[in-house]
Order: C-alpha cells, then sequence, then structure tokens
C-alpha cells in the first residue's frame, strides 16, 4: 500500500505543478481560472485556438484510477451489477402485449384489473 501512496502523490504533485502552471499563462483567457486548458494551433494558417489539454486529462484519470483501486482494496467502493431477468414467453404474448395500452401493461404488471371498454370499429 505504501507504494501505491507514493505513487499517488507522484501524481498529484505533478497535477499541481501542471495546474499552476497553466493557470499562470492562460490567466488572461476566458475559462483560463479553471487551469485546464492550453493554447494549440490548427490548421495551415496556424489559426490560435484553446482546448482543454489532454496530458491534465490523463493525469487527472490516472490519478481517480489509483483513488478507486485504493478504495476498491479498503472496501469503500462496491460495483453494483445490475442482473437482467429474461423474459421466457410465447410469441402469442408478446403479440398481445404490443396491442395493449401502457396502463393496461401497466395494471398486469402490478396484478390489478383495469377496465376495458369493448373494442369497437371505426366508422367514416
Amino acid at each position: 500500500m505504501a507504494g501505491a501512496a507514493k505513487a499517488e502523490d507522484y501524481l498529484r504533485a505533478g497535477l499541481d505543478l501542471v495546474l499552476d502552471q497553466r493557470g499562470a499563462d492562460m490567466a488572461d483567457s476566458p475559462g483560463g481560472a479553471c487551469r485546464m486548458l492550453c493554447r494549440d494551433y490548427k490548421g495551415k494558417a496556424d489559426r490560435l485556438v484553446t482546448r482543454i489539454d489532454p496530458g491534465v486529462v490523463s493525469l487527472v484519470a490516472e490519478l481517480r484510477g489509483q483513488e478507486r483501486q485504493a478504495a476498491e482494496e479498503l472496501a469503500q467502493w462496491k460495483t453494483v451489477v445490475e442482473e437482467r431477468k429474461v423474459i421466457d414467453t410465447s410469441e402469442a404474448a408478446i403479440r398481445r402485449a404490443l396491442l395493449l395500452a401502457d396502463e393496461e401493461l401497466d395494471s398486469l404488471e402490478k396484478g390489478t384489473t383495469l377496465e376495458v371498454a369493448p373494442f369497437q370499429r371505426r366508422t367514416n
């Protein structure tokens, strides 16, 4: 665990250094206070663009991964896996369900009865 803490401290120090440098460099541009932006040149005309620094993003992702691993090892992180239920139904049941209105399907799921008006054919 000491090695993981040392690696996390190293990553955090590197991230803080990069963010401090970005903050000083980008202080005059809109959004520069977030310290995650960098200047870049794009296209043949070397047009100046401001974008999120991919180096900062990768450092944050790596740091987050280290923190998640530490939390999993300390049983402070639980991953919930939702199991899907397989419903074995006949083709006829599927056809009937497609014909029912939403209210009728809800009443079937709840096990309640719903008064359904008899089907009447429209006449033009």
